[in-house]
């Protein structure tokens, strides 16, 4: 009745929509290996990189799904890739749209979240170059299915259920 990945995700399935509008794929014609990820959005000839390209569907408990799905994602191309350039800060910034800002207050804020989530990214590293074999078993089709299911979760319709159908 769920949408579930190696028991890690469970949405239940009569609320999640079937779209493929918004859905999130691999790009493997990327040359850039970073760039191959599914909410990473490069445009061609050299434009703006968005790191966080993940269309704002599927309400809270979809997004939570959709967010854990490509946590998982993004911690096993850390482990099979490093970290390369550091972008967990970015990832974070695009997701809130905190681009560039003339007041002082706000940019220093913005400096505070890049030296927190850059320092994040490399105990990240770590840990999953320690502790990452669990990350091994979860197959990235599966985790992409999840994702989009996220996404296509009908939020509204799942409040509105009676409390014995809210099981998430």
């Amino acid at each position: 009745m769920a949408v579930k990945t190696n028991q890690l995700f469970r949405l239940p399935a009569q609320y999640v929509r079937k779209s493929t509008r918004n859905a999130l794929r691999y790009r493997k014609r990327e040359k850039v290996r970073l760039h191959r990820l599914p909410f990473i959005n490069a445009e061609a000839n050299g434009g703006t990189t968005h790191y966080w390209s993940v269309p704002k569907t599927g309400g809270y408990f979809g997004g939570i799904e959709t967010g854990r799905a490509l946590a998982y994602i993004y911690l096993k191309h850390l482990k099979e890739h490093g970290p390369g350039l550091p972008i967990l800060q970015r990832m974070v910034l695009d997701m809130f749209g905190c681009g560039g800002s003339e007041n002082e207050e706000v940019e220093s804020l913005r400096g505070q979240a890049v030296g927190f989530f850059i320092a994040l990214e490399y105990c990240l590293l770590d840990a999953v170059n320690v502790f990452g074999n669990m990350l091994d078993q979860l197959k990235d089709r599966e985790l992409l299915e999840v994702a989009n299911a996220g996404l296509n979760f009908d939020n509204a319709a799942y409040m509105a259920a009676p409390a014995e159908n809210q099981k998430v």
